[in-house]
C-alpha cells in the first residue's frame, strides 16, 4: 500500500500548503462583543464588510463572546454587531494588512 501512503502524504501535504499560502496572503481579525458593562454577550452576529469590495463576512460570537475572522483578505473594513436589545456597535476604517493579527472589541 504504498500507493496509500503516497497519496496520504501527498493529501497531507496540499493542506499544509494550502494553510500556509492562506495564511500568507490573508488577515486575522478578533475580539469580543460586550455590553456597556464590559460584560460578554454570546450569539451575535458579527459582519466585516470589505471597504474597497463591499464583501462581508460574518463570524457569531461563542459562549464567552469570542468572535473571530481567521482569513480575511487585506484592505479596510468596517466591522459592526448587532442583537436584539442593544444599540448597534460599528467600527469603520479598520486597516488589515497581509499577516496581520488584530484584536477589535466591540462594545
Amino acid at each position: 500500500s504504498l500507493m496509500r501512503r503516497l497519496l496520504l502524504t501527498s493529501s497531507l501535504a496540499l493542506l499544509f500548503c494550502s494553510q500556509v499560502f492562506a495564511q500568507a496572503v490573508s488577515a486575522r481579525l478578533e475580539g469580543f462583543v460586550q455590553d456597556p458593562s464590559r460584560a460578554v454577550i454570546p450569539a451575535v452576529t458579527v459582519s466585516a464588510v470589505h471597504e474597497g469590495t463591499g464583501i462581508r463576512s460574518q463570524a457569531i460570537s461563542n459562549d464567552a463572546g469570542r468572535y473571530v475572522f481567521p482569513n480575511l483578505p487585506p484592505g479596510s473594513y468596517s466591522v459592526s454587531a448587532e442583537v436584539a436589545g442593544f444599540k448597534k456597535a460599528v467600527v469603520s476604517g479598520i486597516l488589515l494588512q497581509i499577516g496581520d493579527s488584530r484584536s477589535l472589541d466591540l462594545l
